[in-house]
């Protein structure tokens, strides 16, 4: 089918409208605002940043004999060169750390990529205050999580709100119920239920507590956070199994005290 010359000439007007661009993109309308030279630095300071956090994530490993898969590279170029948010700068620079190895057809970090590739900065942020909590739970009790039986994990709402940093204008509950959600969608976490959103209380599996969050902690989820951090060769077991005995400092301010339940 033919393409309408009519939309054509209309799309191509509109392109070529910096104000135009400005007032529906805002400031991402310098992706795509005709000037190749801005359009380039824009993405080489996003990748400039990934770079880095890797480069930090690596320390003397950077020194080891390595390299990171191709297919591992092209997705983490093509879509970091548009990644400005600290918690993709955070993901997609720990995966290339722990993407750098001596065996060249390891590229186990596609997989993590494609989930980060599908997730929002909220759904992200939860995760990673989610999992920073984990580890700090069990750090001097080690558990096996790929052999317990549900882990129920409480984060109040108060926590939540200020480790998410919200703005007056974001809409919380909505957020939240779009976060957790997500998250469960895609195996990062297990059963959940949040007290205070929108949710349907009366799906929750576990007794709740009056104002928070209870989450289920999955292998899955450890391994995405582990990768994050730039842990090589780490299977999610190994985040709460005493294996690892410290994890670098959070990104995040004000990290829930999460407690078991």
């Amino acid at each position: 089918m033919d393409i309408d010359a009519s939309i054509i000439t209309t799309t191509a007007a509109i392109i070529s409208s910096k104000d135009l661009l400005k007032k529906i993109l805002g400031p991402s309308a310098d992706y795509i605002g005709g000037e190749i030279k801005g359009l380039v630095e824009k993405c080489n300071i996003n990748l400039n940043n990934i770079f880095s956090n890797a480069k930090h994530k690596l320390g003397d490993r950077i020194n080891d004999n390595g390299q990171v898969s191709p297919r591992v590279l092209k997705n983490i170029i093509d879509d970091g060169k548009f990644c400005e948010n600290e918690i993709l700068t955070e993901y997609y620079g720990g995966v290339l750390a722990s993407a750098r190895t001596s065996i060249d057809r390891d590229d186990r970090a596609i997989s993590i990529l494609n989930l980060i590739k599908s997730m929002s900065v909220y759904q992200l942020r939860l995760h990673y205050l989610f999992y920073y909590s984990v580890f700090n739970l069990f750090k001097d009790n080690p558990i096996n999580l790929g052999t317990e039986p549900e882990i129920h994990i409480l984060i109040s709402l108060d926590d939540y709100d200020n480790a998410m940093d919200f703005s007056i204008e974001e809409n919380k509950n909505s957020i939240l119920l779009h976060s957790i959600m997500g998250l469960r969608s895609q195996g990062l976490i297990g059963n959940y239920c949040a007290v205070g959103s929108d949710s349907d209380k009366s799906k929750c599996l576990f007794p709740l507590p009056k104002n928070g969050i209870i989450m289920v902690p999955t292998v899955l989820g450890a391994e995405m956070f582990l990768y994050a951090l730039g842990y090589q060769n780490a299977s999610g077991i190994d985040l709460a199994n005493g294996r690892i005995k410290s994890i670098p400092e959070s990104i995040i301010e004000n990290l829930p005290k999460a407690k078991k339940v």
